[in-house]
């Protein structure tokens, strides 16, 4: 996996909220924390400023603070905030703020949540570390203040190595560049949805589009069959098409919903095809049971092993229960009725040899 993939993934795994922002406060990457702490979804927070959100409760001269240090000053900022969640619940939280910079001057804002940090000597030492790892003046390389984000957001993965890369390079590169892709595409697809939605028609766009991405899921789920594979495709699609009309356009892309639609084609695909091997089986048991009823001595095969032959011989010939039969031999009915469909499966290959 890449470098960029792997701390896209630190980042959205992290139980501490992170934010990024462009100079102007636009958010432009946002995890998953960050949804749980304020309410509000990625897809709402990308876009928008804190401030239009969550924020923006704070008395003025703060605010004022707050852009002297991180615009004008380009130092790091760090406070406790009085925030509303979506559902206009307020809470307090420390906030820690520090602008990601080079030659150029500021490029992007970092904002770190640490809600998740309770012990209180702690969250000191973060504040002060905070500090002075954002400090204009300090040494510290890119890769450590990389390291010191994902530590304190609790991110439990492994930061990989990012040489002497700038910050911006690598936030670029994991965070901001894949969300304007998913959302990118998201757009996209909110207008073939729509236009899919007035003309049926449309919808073949969609189904260029994600075709080959649900046949191959199938290919891969079916060892190989590719007639099966593309029947269920097929059935994807028209499950699809048949639901267009109440469909609603969420965070994810529409292929992310018609991966859930082919996931819940290939569930019953299985569930049918685990069903009908269940008939057969029954009916090859019945078989096997019909054989022994009558008298056939097949129970006494030595393919068979002495405990399998007389729990057959005490089902069939002495026509004792389930129950009994574990009762008689100290064994569960579980273990009994296990050994039971053991010994016949071994008598259908006698009856089938």
């Amino acid at each position: 996996m890449k470098t960029a993939d792997l701390l896209h993934q630190a980042f959205g795994s992290a139980r501490g909220a992170f934010l990024l922002t462009g100079i102007d406060g636009t958010a432009l990457y946002a995890n998953t924390a960050l949804e749980r702490r304020t309410g509000f979804t990625v897809g709402e927070i990308i876009g928008k400023a804190p401030g239009k959100l969550w924020g923006g409760t704070m008395p003025r001269d703060f605010y004022a603070r707050f852009w002297t240090a991180i615009q004008v000053k380009r130092e790091p900022f760090v406070a406790t905030v009085t925030n509303v969640r979506k559902d206009k619940v307020r809470y307090q939280e420390l906030l820690a703020v520090a602008p990601i910079t080079s030659e150029e001057g500021v490029e992007y804002f970092i904002a770190l949540s640490v809600g998740h940090i309770e012990d209180e000597e702690e969250r000191e030492r973060f504040q002060r570390e905070f500090r002075e790892v954002f400090s204009p003046q300090a040494r510290f390389s890119e890769e450590d203040r990389l390291r010191f984000v994902l530590r304190s957001l609790g991110s439990g993965q492994a930061v990989p190595a990012s040489g002497t890369r700038p910050l911006k390079e690598i936030f670029q590169e994991a965070l901001v560049a894949p969300f304007q892709e998913r959302f990118r595409a998201r757009k996209e697809d909110r207008l073939l949805i729509l236009a899919a939605q007035t003309d049926p028609q449309q919808f073949q766009a969609l189904y260029d589009k994600y075709r080959q991405t649900i046949f191959l899921y199938f290919v891969r789920h079916i060892e190989g069959s590719t007639d099966v594979a593309e029947d269920l495709t097929q059935d994807t699609f028209y499950r699809a098409l048949r639901y267009l009309g109440s469909f609603r356009l969420t965070n994810a892309s529409y292929g992310t919903y018609l991966l859930r639609v082919a996931h819940n084609v290939l569930v019953n695909y299985f569930r049918k095809k685990q069903f009908l091997a269940l008939i057969e089986d029954v009916a090859e048991d019945e078989a096997v049971e019909t054989d022994i009823s009558s008298g056939d001595a097949l129970w006494r095969s030595p393919k068979l092993l002495e405990t399998e032959q007389k729990i057959l011989s005490m089902k069939y010939q002495e026509g004792f229960s389930v129950q009994e039969i574990a009762a008689t031999l100290n064994k569960s009915e579980n273990a009994v009725k296990l050994q039971l469909s053991r010994a016949r499966k071994k008598l259908r290959a006698v009856l089938g040899a």
